[in-house]
């Protein structure tokens, strides 16, 4: 499950080309990976809430 936590990131730009395209392997697979679990935790956790909220304002 993803849990949200900030950290620092030295040197990020290192792995980005000119066009904003990841150029390490790794750090694409993990930031795949981060967005996958970002989308599962937003319906895990968000949408359901929201649903709720507009049911419980229909009735």
């Amino acid at each position: 499950m993803f849990c949200p936590v900030s950290f620092l990131w030295w040197g990020v730009q290192d792995v980005f080309d000119e066009a904003g395209n990841c150029t390490d392997a790794s750090t694409d697979e993990r930031i795949r990976a981060l967005a996958g679990n970002l989308m599962e935790y937003m319906h895990k956790y968000l949408c359901p809430r929201q649903c709720m909220e507009a049911v419980s304002r229909e009735v």
